[in-house]
């Protein structure tokens, strides 16, 4: 019986390998650029933040250095109760008619605050006209100069109406480099990433909250934000109702021109995975319960076979062996194509038992007692959608 769990294991590593060689295969590197000429279409940056005070200086800054003809940048500053509004008034005066600091209202007790902020930044932008551009992006990440004209070339040369971008990971401390590249492994390795840069995978979209470009007729047809006002997650949910909607979406690597340090260490990491995490396993206490527990066991398994060596069977003890060594290969070979440090890979039990921990809280926190907290809002976990 173990042989055959053992067995299927293995299968599953197969597939995943196949996950992350097609992933590399597939999703291109965003490509350098010539500056786009003046009267080409309009790009508007919204940017919400709320509480941002540590990065949204930097990261504002460099969203501004666009070396662009047509764009500017709006910042919806969403009732911050810290010094991120004023970093942005200053900003306003060292950027004129670049950015736009918008002073964001409570949102309406059917809305999070995330997509309000969005919706408030794309109602006031520019960027109006159906051919124009709207960029969606998170307050801490930072741009280089040519990333708009690269994103917009690529978009052109692909015929997208959708491109998502994904950036350089700053990991510093241990806990970072651990569980940073979570999002990464689950979406390119666990999951089959590269089915959003195939036309025909219609029921495969998805998003990135550090750069998510869209064209403005698109995000019309789709309802922009206002129907995305109990998500979670909007920004991978901005992607997938784009493409269900007919929209023509794709990803592409963006290492070296968007960059974000996601969190702080183990336990600020924890907090925002814990956010979303019950609604990644569908916001369904049995599923994620038993998603959870079979994540659990597949991920220590073999690990728990090959240093109980002396209990085991030879043939055991070899797939088990199998499996490790498939486990170091392809999660290895996905962090060294995304410049990640390998620790993650190394300590893969560590690395699985501590999601699993998180997403366990999570679950009971949304789960079993109706809880979603994030930034100072709480909201009734019922309410709200993936």
């Amino acid at each position: 019986m173990l042989a055959a769990i053992l067995a299927v294991i293995v299968l599953l590593w197969l597939l995943r390998a196949a996950n992350v060689a097609l992933s590399i295969a597939l999703i291109p590197r965003l490509a350098p650029a010539t500056r786009r000429e003046s009267g080409e279409p309009f790009v508007s940056i919204v940017v919400p933040a709320r509480n941002e005070e540590r990065d949204v200086g930097n990261a504002t800054r460099s969203k501004c250095r666009q070396d662009d003809p047509a764009f500017e940048v709006v910042a919806v500053d969403d009732r911050s109760s810290d010094g991120t509004r004023r970093i942005l008034a200053d900003l306003e005066h060292e950027f004129p008619g670049v950015l736009r600091v918008v002073d964001g209202v409570e949102p309406p007790t059917d809305w999070l605050g995330k997509p309000h902020a969005l919706d408030e930044g794309a109602r006031v932008a520019r960027a109006q006209a159906p051919s124009d551009w709207l960029i969606f992006s998170d307050a801490d990440v930072r741009f280089a100069p040519d990333v708009v004209g690269r994103a917009l070339a690529h978009a052109a040369r692909e015929r997208l109406d959708f491109l998502s971008l994904f950036p350089a990971l700053e990991m510093r401390s241990f806990g970072e480099r651990l569980m940073t590249p979570s999002i990464a492994n689950v979406g390119f390795c666990y999951l089959p990433g590269w089915l959003m840069n195939l036309p025909g995978a219609r029921l495969f979209g998805g998003g990135a909250g550090v750069f998510n470009l869209i064209r403005r007729d698109l995000f019309e047809r789709i309802g922009g934000h206002a129907a995305l006002r109990n998500s979670v997650v909007d920004d991978i949910q901005l992607g997938r109702n784009a493409r269900l909607a007919g929209g023509r979406t794709g990803g592409a690597w963006a290492l070296d021109v968007v960059s974000v340090r996601m969190y702080r260490g183990f336990r600020e990491t924890a907090r925002g995975f814990a956010k979303n995490g019950y609604y990644g396993l569908g916001a369904n206490l049995p599923l994620a319960v038993l998603c959870l527990l079979l994540f659990f066991l597949e991920g220590e398994l073999a690990f728990a076979v090959l240093f109980g060596g002396a209990f085991f069977t030879f043939e055991e003890t070899l797939l088990a062996t199998v499996v490790i060594a498939l486990t170091l290969l392809v999660r290895g070979t996905l962090h060294l194509k995304l410049r990640y440090p390998l620790v993650g890979v190394v300590l893969h039990p560590v690395w699985v038992a501590a999601i699993t921990g998180i997403f366990m809280w999570s679950t009971f926190v949304n789960g079993v007692l109706g809880r979603n907290e994030w930034r100072g809002r709480v909201r009734d976990a019922g309410t709200l959608e993936f």
